[in-house]
């Protein structure tokens, strides 16, 4: 049976054009790897090695696509240290999906989606 597992996070990640101390950073990679492992209570029994991953960003303020992109680099490692996926290259996932919703701020939060294929 194929890996499929949708999870819902009621934050968001920051947008890539912010310039901070390297300390801030880490600590807030640090805390979105923590967020995506504790999302996932069905977990794989060894990582997916292929897949595709699609991840919804629902916020008040649009970023440009790069800045939508960049801003889920840390779910992506989050989704390896959390051993859910093998890796973030493209040899494992195979295919993002990144997607944009305008909500209210009270109502902000991402979705990440696993499909093993």
């Amino acid at each position: 049976m194929k890996y499929f597992h949708k999870v819902q996070i009621k934050a968001v990640p920051p947008i890539g054009n912010r310039h901070q101390h390297w300390t801030k950073t880490a600590k807030e990679r640090q805390l979105w790897h923590s967020l995506v492992a504790s999302a996932f209570k069905f977990t794989p029994k060894e990582p997916v090695q292929k897949c595709i991953i699609r991840v919804t960003r629902f916020a008040a303020r649009q970023p440009d696509f790069d800045n939508l992109v960049w801003s889920f680099k840390a779910v992506f490692d989050g989704l390896v240290k959390a051993r859910i996926i093998e890796d973030d290259n493209m040899n494992v996932v195979i295919d993002r999906k990144y997607s944009f919703c305008k909500v209210p701020q009270k109502n902000e939060q991402i979705t990440i989606e696993v499909e093993e294929i």
